[in-house]
């Protein structure tokens, strides 16, 4: 039996896994969902905070709103914490333990809990669980040569971390799923430990360590997943922006994401970028920026409804974000579609056409059915002569998307 749980706190990187709870938490049955203070969405349904169709899962206002629906607190770290929501979050399971209910606390890893957490876990004996996304490992020794991968390797990545790079993530995972698939998902995400994905943070920070020899931990941690988890499909959700922004908001230049790409080439990318930077002579650019740096070009385009509304240029260097409506992200597709139609056709890849549609409601199956296609190609040729599989492929990206309700 499933049991009921509070979970806090709904976050923009959270609403995805909310939103197929259903599918992918076969241990939890989700009876109360609780918003940061402030985040305005108490009250209303879980789609109200990104300006998304409504999702049937109404937030709550209060801890003690509905207490006897559910038995254990599930206290997540996520990509949102700030001193308010971390302060909250241990005021809650404080609240949680005096009031007879079992936490269940999902950090990033071992050095991120808390030691206010960790006390409550000694005096409240037997009640608290803490779990984290990754720990370290003193095993991650760098081959003669790097690894190559039997199963196709999909990075979902964005221009702004903001702009629904886990959504999406999510979402594909979720449909390889439904379609009897074993993807193997990694991630950086806290929550993604709930649903046993995978994260390369043991390598990227290990200490004493330079770049080089990170990106060979990167690719030994890959592959022993790879081997032991014997997966159909990787989904790598980048480890930061894929880009630079501008002069103040750098983010991070995108080493990390190049430091992966180093380590285990892509196949495919599903790139998610803010609405006003949706046009395609644009994304056709940053598409062959792309197949230089990171080995491999843009794939399929998620146009988030995330809208940059302004950059701190002080110390924080703080992106400012707003969401418009899903119909506002239509007619900006729309009217691409009208102006680039000869950008807007067919995807060749391994020498096979993939027909992709634009349709928001479908783009998602079709690419899923793509890269599953692209695993089969690649499974024959790594068992060719050499096992060398060629990446001198003809490549075309391709279309404008936003997928329906994520």
């Amino acid at each position: 039996m499933r049991r009921g749980v509070a979970l806090y706190p709904l976050t923009p990187t959270i609403l995805p896994v909310v939103m197929h709870w259903g599918q992918l938490q076969p241990d939890y049955r989700l009876a109360s969902l609780l918003a940061p203070s402030g985040f305005s969405v108490a009250g209303h349904d879980a789609g109200h905070m990104l300006h998304l169709p409504d999702t049937g899962i109404r937030v709550d206002d209060r801890i003690d709103s509905r207490p006897e629906a559910w038995d254990i607190l599930l206290a997540v770290e996520t990509a949102e914490d700030n001193e308010g929501i971390c302060e909250e979050r241990l005021e809650l399971v404080r609240w949680a333990l005096s009031h007879e209910k079992h936490v269940h606390y999902i950090g990033r890893s071992p050095d991120s809990v808390p030691d206010g957490l960790r006390e409550l876990a000694g005096e409240y004996e037997g009640r608290v669980r803490i779990t984290t996304l990754w720990t370290k490992r003193e095993d991650l020794y760098p081959k003669e040569k790097l690894h190559r991968f039997q199963v196709p390797l999909v990075l979902v990545g964005g221009l702004i971390e903001e702009a629904d790079v886990f959504a999406m993530l999510v979402k594909l995972y979720a449909r390889l799923v439904q379609d009897g698939e074993r993807p193997l998902v990694v991630t950086k995400q806290p929550i993604g430990g709930l649903l046993g994905f995978a994260s390369i943070e043991p390598a990227l920070c290990a200490l004493s360590v330079d770049e080089a020899e990170k990106i060979e931990r990167i690719n030994v941690l890959l592959k022993d997943l790879e081997t032991r988890e014997q997966p159909s499909i990787i989904l790598l959700e980048a480890p930061d922006a894929v880009m630079k922004y501008n002069n103040y908001l750098t983010n991070g230049f995108g080493i990390r994401t190049y430091m992966l790409a180093q380590a285990a080439e892509p196949d495919a990318f599903l790139c998610c970028i803010p609405s006003e930077l949706g046009e395609m002579p644009f994304v056709e650019e940053i598409s062959r920026d792309f197949s230089l740096r990171l080995g491999v070009g843009i794939d399929a385009v998620h146009v988030s409804n995330a809208v940059i509304d302004g950059v701190d240029s002080r110390q924080e260097r703080k992106l400012y974000l707003t969401h418009t409506t899903l119909e506002d992200i239509d007619g900006r597709i729309r009217q691409q579609r009208e102006a680039y139609p000869e950008l807007i056709y067919q995807h060749h890849r391994w020498g096979i056409r993939f027909d992709f549609c634009v349709e928001r409601t479908g783009m998602l199956a079709v690419f899923s059915i793509a890269i599953l296609r692209l695993g089969k190609i690649k499974a024959s040729k790594s068992n060719m002569a050499l096992g060398v599989v060629s990446h001198q492929v003809e490549r075309s990206w391709i279309l404008m998307h936003k997928a329906h309700g994520w």
